[in-house]
Parts: structure tokens; sequence; C-alpha cells
């Protein structure tokens, strides 16, 4: 079964989009017709997954800016704060925000015991400092859709 929805017209900002899942939901958005921000972390490596897949979207369609990319550590607030001011600058607003980065250190997570509550503050964390400066924000162009997404290992 399939499930049309329309998008076009939206933008979404997806935390931790340059590779995972979080890359898949860009391509998810994009292909619903929103253009979509992809956040990544900003290291070179970070920085050019994110941009192979905004070239890859912005080849599928070919209204301007499908697809743009934002270096930003979603735990770093002030570059939360410069990415917000970029988005609205570029986009004019924000319809969507998927928050999707996580980062664990996997040679602690193989030192921790079987308890997945360590794992939720590595990623809500990051999650609530960037809801609580967005909706501090002028940059929401419609109610705030806000998609929170976890792992727990």
């Amino acid at each position: 079964m399939s499930i049309a929805i329309d998008l076009k017209g939206k933008i979404a900002l997806i935390t931790g989009a340059s590779q995972g899942i979080g890359a898949q939901v860009a391509r998810t958005f994009h292909r619903a017709g929103a253009s979509v921000v992809i956040n990544h972390l900003g290291t070179p490596g970070t920085t050019a997954d994110a941009q192979a897949i905004a070239d890859e979207l912005n080849l599928i369609r070919t209204d301007s800016a499908s697809a743009s990319i934002a270096a930003a550590d979603v735990a770093d607030p002030e570059q939360v704060k410069t990415m917000i001011a970029e988005v609205h600058a570029r986009h004019g607003g924000l319809d969507f925000l998927v928050n999707n980065a996580a980062i664990i250190n996997e040679s602690i997570l193989s030192k921790m015991p079987p308890c997945p509550g360590i794992i939720l503050p590595v990623s809500f964390s990051p999650a609530r400092r960037l809801n609580t400066d967005m909706n501090r924000s002028p940059i929401w162009q419609t109610s705030p859709r806000i998609i929170i997404k976890t792992t727990i290992i």
C-alpha cells in the first residue's frame, strides 16, 4: 500500500542527514515535494556525504535549491543558532524539523551496561535544545511540525 503526501512548497530541516536514516528521511521528504535542508556535523566526511545527497536530490527536481546542506553540531547551542539563522535567510522559514542526529562513541558504548536509559540523553539533549532554540525563532512558516527520532540499542 502506498500513501501519497504532497509537501510542495514546504521546507524540512533534517538533522544528522548526511548518511543512514537521516539521509533516507531527507530523500523521502524530497520525493514528497518538500525542499530539504540536510544538516551534518561539518567534518570533511559529513560535508562530502551531505553534498552528495543534495546533488543527487537536485538532479531529480529542477526547482532551485530543492536540497541544500547546513553544517552544525546540534549539541552546540551557538552552531544551532547560526544554522537556524542561515536556514531562515535562505528559505524564509521552516515547516518541518526532524531531530535525527545522535552520536554515540562506540568505544564508550562497548563499556556501557545494558541500560537503554543511558543512550536517551545522547539522542534527546540536542533535540530538546534545538526545539527550544527553534521555538524562540521566527523561522516557522506554519504551525511547527517536529519529529523526534532516536535509536535505542
